[in-house]
């Protein structure tokens, strides 16, 4: 008799595929015949119950998803059947961390060309940006050397491995979400149209500014909306909104003509629109009520989709020389929350697991100091988490590392915590962190009251890299 190793049920017709050693049997019986043959083929194989009793389980009534499909999941690689009835390897997908380790295993660990020197204020991070990335031998692959100038003209003391890197990616996505090339709510944007910028290319530089930002950074850009997204990784939109299109003039008329009472006052609404529907490729002629709400969703998603095409085009352009535009269309799901949703909030928790903790010897006066401190350190966060205290956690990572989230891959280095001991009588009032190697260094004080109000002090005040 054949011998049975897995058996998959379909929706409607119970569809019985049965794998023989070399030979692949389908059948396309009743759920009836099936116990019949199940039956028959027990017996003629010396009632192999095991056997059989796998094979009538896999018989039984079983929920079916919606897309006719019965997954089984039990092995390696996961099996399922098509719907035109073939059986398919489905690879399993990888996660985000996999992901990404792969597209940074491909970037230029050696040294960086002098075009990707960045001199950069803060003030004019999107401008500084846009210099370098303009520069014919610029190289997305190769690390970025980012050297802060402050107003005076005086570079900070900061040398570049790793810390002023995040710092200016941050702040670049952050400009980035702000400019004039998209517009939305905070963390659902579209694109917008900018003439000249699509004259210019400069579409294709935000993209490429984008992928640098979350390889080399760990910098999430999360301030797509679901329309972008799927823009970018080719999937289909969702239904459009009136209230995504951000031209107040054409939002004022499509929503006149989708607010009409009377197709009278419809027809009224459209022919008030006509020049700006006939720009958009949708001149119409109204003949039922039912036809406005078509009109107008045709209308929108020409305005939000259609007219920045060119755009989309050139962002994807940008996202295509790190592979993180290819990996986007290949593990949209997977890659999603990477773009759209807006940035995680940054947990107590997440600051309390992310430091190691560099204590003395117990038992010495050095670690008593430090124990206190630590305890300083935890009921101050409490009260920083709970939003009583004039900083945030965000602030204080911020400060740490030059970034305001948690990279997916981590950070480098293991971040740290460590003390600043009373050297030849100097006792350090603030607090002071190293964020190349992300090391928090916490002043020793003999009350909570005055390391809050130290700690706190050195935090808002900073520049970030005031204290390397």
């Amino acid at each position: 008799m054949p011998d049975f190793c897995a058996a998959y049920v379909c929706c409607n017709r119970r569809c019985l595929e049965t794998r023989t050693r070399g030979i692949t049997f389908h059948l396309s019986k009743s759920y009836e015949e099936y116990e019949e043959t199940t039956s028959q083929c027990s017996k003629e194989g010396d009632e192999d119950e095991d056997l059989a009793l796998a094979i009538y389980e896999s018989l039984q009534p079983v929920e079916v998803p919606s897309d006719g499909c019965v997954v089984v999941q039990d092995e390696e690689p996961h099996i399922v059947i098509s719907d035109d009835g073939n059986l398919e390897e489905k690879e399993s997908e990888p996660d985000v961390m996999s992901i990404l380790k792969n597209i940074s295993s491909q970037l230029d660990t050696g040294e960086h060309p002098q075009s990707n020197n960045v001199n950069v204020t803060r003030d004019s991070v999107l401008e500084s940006a846009f210099r370098t990335f303009r520069r014919q031998r610029f190289s997305p692959a190769h690390r970025l050397n980012v050297v802060f100038v402050d107003t005076d003209g005086i570079t900070e003391g900061a040398v570049d491995d790793g810390g002023p890197t995040r710092e200016f990616l941050r702040l670049l996505v952050v400009a980035i979400k702000d400019s004039i090339y998209f517009y939305g709510q905070e963390d659902k944007k579209n694109l917008s149209l900018v003439s000249r910028a699509l004259d210019a290319g400069e579409y294709r530089f935000v993209g490429q500014m984008l992928s640098v930002a979350l390889i080399h950074g760990g910098i999430k850009p999360s301030f797509f909306s679901e329309r972008l997204y799927c823009s970018v990784s080719s999937l289909p939109t969702p239904q459009i909104s009136v209230e995504e299109v951000e031209d107040w003039e054409l939002w004022e008329k499509l929503q006149k003509i989708q607010d009409a009472e009377t197709l009278q006052d419809a027809r009224d609404a459209v022919m008030e629109a006509s020049s700006l529907l006939g720009l958009l490729g949708c001149p119409g002629f109204l003949n039922t009520m039912e036809q406005r709400h078509a009109l107008v969703q045709e209308a929108a998603r020409a305005y939000v989709e259609g007219r920045t095409q060119k755009a989309l085009e050139q962002l994807v352009d940008g996202l295509k020389p790190l592979g993180v535009a290819e990996a986007i269309v290949k593990h949209p799901g997977t890659l999603k929350p990477l773009f759209v949703g807006g940035p995680k909030r940054l947990e107590m928790q997440d600051l309390l697991d992310l430091f190691s903790i560099c204590f003395s010897d117990p038992g010495s006066n050095r670690r008593r100091l430090e124990n206190r401190a630590m305890m300083f350190w935890k009921d101050w966060l409490i009260e920083v988490d709970e939003g009583t205290r004039p900083v945030t956690l965000e602030q204080i990572l911020i400060f740490a590392s030059g970034t305001d989230s948690i990279p997916p891959l981590g950070f480098s280095h293991r971040p740290n915590i460590e003390f600043l001991h009373c050297n030849d009588g100097n006792q350090k009032l603030f607090p002071e962190a190293n964020t190349c190697q992300v090391i928090l260094r916490l002043p020793l004080h003999p009350s909570y009251s005055i390391f809050v109000e130290y700690v706190e002090s050195g935090i808002l005040q900073s520049p970030t890299f005031g204290f390397i």
